[in-house]
């Protein structure tokens, strides 16, 4: 029990540098609305908003995976040579 503390923290700080990188504010105020979001949206929505947000994860995690895809087979030097050799 006593991990899930460090754990929980590690979450936080982790989702007040995202939010300090994209928007600029600073460390602090990144890290307070991080947790603020998430106290909000859990208090109103419980295992309901974790579903939602792991949901939410799932799409960003898949969508970016497909970009890097695509973004790597745009740099293969021969496209056509691969596609010919596709059963």
């Amino acid at each position: 029990a006593l991990s899930y503390f460090t754990y929980t923290s590690a979450q936080f700080v982790a989702l007040g540098i995202v939010i300090q990188t994209v928007t600029g504010l600073s460390f602090d105020i990144s890290l307070f609305s991080g947790v603020v979001l998430v106290v909000i949206y859990t208090y109103f929505g419980g295992m309901w908003a974790l579903a939602f947000t792991d949901f939410i994860q799932t799409i960003v995690i898949v969508a970016g995976l497909l970009f890097v895809f695509v973004y790597f087979y745009n740099l293969l030097p021969a496209k056509s040579n691969l596609q010919q050799n596709i059963p």
